[in-house]
């Protein structure tokens, strides 16, 4: 075995500390790093979910309207449905640009 003066073992313990010091660092900035990338995720599920129930609420609404008159041919009834339809457009176009990195990270993993 090795015989190392104090002063050495001194020496070679700070080394190694400053080694494990920057080790951790690191990977506390990895850690953080992926953090970020999670959270940005994270946010964008969010905005898929908010658009997709207001999706379905809308295409509730026009349902609704048209069952309305179709029970009782009073065009009342058809005021949420017309104010339903353009706003579905709209909103399926949203969702359709808010999954079509996903669409394409999907792509991309299967080629």
């Amino acid at each position: 075995m090795l015989k190392l003066s104090f002063r050495n073992q001194v020496l070679a313990g700070f080394a190694i500390s400053i080694v494990l010091v920057f080790i951790v660092g690191i990977l506390s900035f990895k850690s953080i790093k992926q953090l970020e990338e999670d959270t940005v995720w994270v946010d964008h599920t969010q905005k898929v979910i908010k658009t997709s129930n207001e999706v379905l609420q809308l295409l509730i609404d026009g349902e609704t309207g048209m069952r309305g008159y179709g029970a009782t041919a009073n065009k009342t009834f058809l005021d949420p449905y017309n104010a339903a339809v353009p706003k579905i457009t709209e909103h399926l176009y949203q969702l359709s640009n808010l999954v079509i990195d996903i669409r394409r990270k999907l792509n991309a993993s299967i080629r």
